[in-house]
């Protein structure tokens, strides 16, 4: 009788070690979490908040010549446009991160997919007279919908931040070994090798664009993490003043 109550008792406590070890691991995740979303908030939005305050002071100053002061209302419009993306990546990011979940793997249309987040970045695009060609001809996939959108969204306004006005982005569509292939090419400013390389090893730090948009660095590390969960990654070649061309790998 003992030995079978001293038994019992065993693994109630095995089974409760194992409960209090998932704990741990999940507060150690949501404590991560914590730290990066307070790294993010107190380094990447005070900036451009401060940035917005004075270019709107500047905006509003009678005795400032027209010309400039339309040139602060154009700065004023691109640092919301960058704080409203990055907000939207980071509660994207952290819902990812403290819910979880499993990824909705189902068929769905590439080229509308895509068309649709062409639609979103086209103002953005217009406003540097910049053309965006689709030459994605591939229709039925079966990923993640959600995950392959908020990549080649995050994508897209990469390229148009980086590129000079007049330019053209290109997005294409393949399939190699089983896997869909989805890149995104501009003809702007480029990275070096130093730069990819900090990139891969994900030490992502906020740069200016062409035009001086702000950004956060968050975009290319929210798409990383996004495509892990559907056993994708991102692959970058890029020449200094030449190029750069973003290829999302997903297994299909």
């Amino acid at each position: 009788f003992f030995y079978r109550k001293k038994k019992k008792k065993n693994r109630q406590l095995a089974t409760q070690n194992i409960q209090i070890n998932t704990q741990k691991d999940q507060l150690q995740n949501l404590n991560t979490v914590k730290d990066r979303l307070f790294g993010i908030i107190s380094h990447d939005l005070r900036s451009p908040l401060s940035a917005l305050k004075t270019y709107h002071i500047m905006s509003e100053n009678d005795t400032m010549a027209i010309d400039k002061k339309e040139k602060y209302k154009t700065k004023t419009w691109q640092a919301i446009n960058s704080m409203t993306d990055m907000l939207d990546n980071l509660l994207i990011w952290a819902n990812a991160q403290i819910k979880g979940g499993s990824p909705d793997i189902k068929s769905f249309s590439l080229r509308e997919s895509v068309g649709d987040t062409i639609s979103e970045v086209k103002a953005q695009a217009d406003k540097k007279s910049i053309v965006i060609i689709n030459k994605v001809d591939i229709d039925q996939v079966n990923t993640d919908n959600s995950i392959i959108s908020i990549a080649v969204r995050n994508l897209l306004t990469n390229a148009i931040k980086f590129s000079n006005p007049g330019d053209t982005v290109i997005i294409s569509s393949a399939v190699q070994n089983n896997k869909l292939m989805l890149s995104v090419e501009d003809h702007g400013i480029g990275m070096t090798p130093e730069k990819i390389q900090e990139l891969n090893a994900n030490d992502i730090e906020s740069a200016f664009g062409t035009a001086g948009e702000m950004g956060s660095g968050m975009g290319l590390f929210l798409i990383k993490e996004l495509l892990v969960k559907i056993g994708g990654k991102l692959t970058v070649h890029s020449e200094s003043g030449v190029y750069s061309r973003f290829t999302i790998e997903v297994p299909l």
